[in-house]
């Protein structure tokens, strides 16, 4: 992904919040949260017990619990527009 867009430089410039939602069993991604946080500090990071990489299969009522929160707690993530 990074051949065709630069995302750590989007990332970083980046004023919205970005929910990371993600299993306490999931060893996969971990480092990687460790690396957004340090580019973007609106991070939102959330663990959902008892779930595995596929969290929200997994726990799919508690995922949904959590995302339906974030998207009505913050009013500004309806006015962004994704340009691809």
């Amino acid at each position: 992904m990074n051949l065709e867009f630069d995302s750590k430089a989007a990332l970083s410039q980046m004023e919205t919040p970005i929910l990371w939602v993600m299993g306490e069993y999931d060893e996969l991604f971990k480092g990687t949260l460790t690396n957004l946080k340090q580019m973007n500090l609106n991070v939102i990071y959330k663990e959902i017990k008892n779930a595995g990489h596929a969290a929200h299969v997994h726990q799919h009522k508690r995922f949904m619990s959590i995302f339906q929160s974030f998207l009505t707690k913050d009013k500004s993530i309806k006015k962004v527009e994704i340009k691809v």
